[in-house]
């Protein structure tokens, strides 16, 4: 791909125009990072670029903004022209641009100095304002003043924090600090390019995505876009119950006082014990990369934002959050509306927050219980949230106790929950002639229920307990 992209900037050179592969690819190749796509800026005409290549498409979204989409050996690449950014009153049309002829001036108007470096047909790097050694550094800074750039467009808040968690770079200071002073601003977002901010920042995987939503809170803007989550921080949990949240900070001089008594330590601002802490450390210790999951986790406890109620005992303050479970899809609900999520977004982070505690006792609980939630088809979901809510929990978690559940789980799947699928309104209108309508349904669920917990599995039996049934609902 990228011999391919040198090969199209040497064409567009020779056409008399200056062209230069930008952005993320360039960022990547300097990190010795896989490029997944590459895009080329130049100062040629369209009209240039399309009688030399006949494969390029316009492809702009935006009468401001000149993208063509090339075909070659086998791969896509964007073309866009040198342009600057012309703020608008409308803060989600930020596309607003002036074409110019200078890839420095061009290079001046992106985010970030990782962002702003070109590569040329040889190679070379060019780079105006210091991102290859913001690389080195280990650094994320906006290209000029942060408050200029930000004003362009607030989206790039978050952005400034994905790249943050991504790579684990630092924030330089001026930067943090216009973004802790600008969070407000992007309340005059649109809700959806919030959600698909965050969306990115959760695809990075789960340690990246909890270092966001962290590095958010500490900014003091994750209280703009996720007030519900923010809370969570403030939010006390007890020592005994979640070890991860325990004060970790080995230089602070009470430390060891604080470790030994498990008493909030003043003199450290890590000390505090915080719901917030146990959903980042869930976040943490999920493998997974799928988005759904991830926002499952970042939302399985948001229910005790609204159920926080201290309790005295024996002279000790014990922190409750009862049914906090079931308190949360009025919740997501309401996030679910703000950001304009999917069905299925919305539809898997109520299911994961709602079941998610009664996963850790499925060996107690009735079968019928557990084929209902098998059934769902968010049910793997719901598993790994349980699981991920529980291997947070530091010293508390039993691997050989998960063993064992997860081959629980798999040998009722195998068994009964497989010979469910005999259980049908089709199968007991062949057995009984009756026909479709609510009695039809009454039976159906109570012969489930019968053969779900006296472990039912040949049809002879069923079709006995079927004809039970019939006789008694009426």
């Amino acid at each position: 791909m990228l011999t391919t992209a040198k090969e199209i900037l040497k064409e567009i050179n020779f056409l008399g125009y200056e062209a230069y592969i930008v952005g993320g690819a360039v960022r990547d190749y300097s990190m010795q990072k896989p490029l997944h796509d590459i895009d080329i800026a130049t100062n040629a005409p369209f009209d240039v670029l399309k009688s030399h290549f006949h494969t390029l498409c316009d492809i702009s979204k935006n009468m401001n903004v000149w993208v063509y989409l090339l075909e070659k050996n086998g791969f896509k690449f964007e073309i866009a022209n040198f342009r600057m950014h012309t703020v608008t009153q409308n803060r989600n049309c930020p596309e607003a641009t002036n074409c110019i002829h200078s890839f420095k001036d061009d290079a001046s108007r992106r985010d970030f100095t990782i962002n702003a470096m070109g590569m040329d047909y040889h190679g070379n790097i060019i780079d105006f304002f210091g991102g290859k050694k913001d690389i080195e550094n280990h650094i994320i800074r906006t290209v000029g003043n942060p408050f200029d750039r930000f004003d362009e467009d607030f989206i790039r808040i978050l952005r400034a924090v994905r790249f943050a968690s991504r790579y684990t770079f630092h924030l330089d200071t001026a930067t943090a600090d216009a973004i802790s002073a600008c969070g407000e601003c992007l309340l005059q977002l649109s809700p959806e390019r919030i959600q698909t901010e965050l969306a990115k920042m959760a695809g990075e995987g789960g340690k990246p995505f909890a270092n966001a939503i962290v590095l958010m809170r500490e900014l003091n803007v994750l209280r703009f876009i996720l007030p519900e989550v923010d809370i969570l921080f403030d939010l006390p949990h007890s020592d005994t119950h979640h070890p991860e949240g325990v004060c970790k900070n080995s230089q602070c001089k009470n430390f060891a006082n604080y470790t030994a008594n498990h008493a909030f330590c003043n003199t450290c601002p890590n000390a505090f014990n915080s719901v917030g802490k146990h959903v980042a450390e869930t976040l943490r210790v999920c493998s997974s990369n799928d988005i759904y999951q991830l926002f499952a986790l970042l939302f399985h406890d948001i229910g005790k934002g609204i159920t926080y109620l201290p309790l005295e005992k024996n002279g000790e303050i014990k922190h409750t959050y009862y049914r906090h479970d079931t308190a949360s899809k009025e919740v997501i609900t309401a996030i679910a509306k703000r950001l304009k999520w999917s069905h299925k977004l919305t539809e898997i982070v109520i299911f994961c927050a709602k079941n998610h505690m009664i996963l850790h006792q499925a060996i107690k609980i009735k079968p019928y219980t557990l084929l209902t939630l098998m059934e769902n088809k968010y049910f793997s979901y719901a598993v790994e949230t349980s699981f991920c809510d529980d291997k947070a929990r530091c010293g508390l978690f039993k691997q050989e106790e998960w063993d064992k559940l997860l081959a629980y789980l798999d040998d009722f799947r195998n068994t009964f929950f497989a010979f469910s699928r005999h259980i049908t309104g089709k199968h007991i209108m062949e057995i009984t002639g009756i026909q479709q309508g609510i009695r039809l349904g009454k039976i159906l669920k109570a012969v489930k229920k019968h053969a779900a917990n006296h472990k039912i599995l040949d049809t002879e039996t069923l079709d006995k307990t079927i004809r039970f049934y019939e006789k008694c609902i009426k």
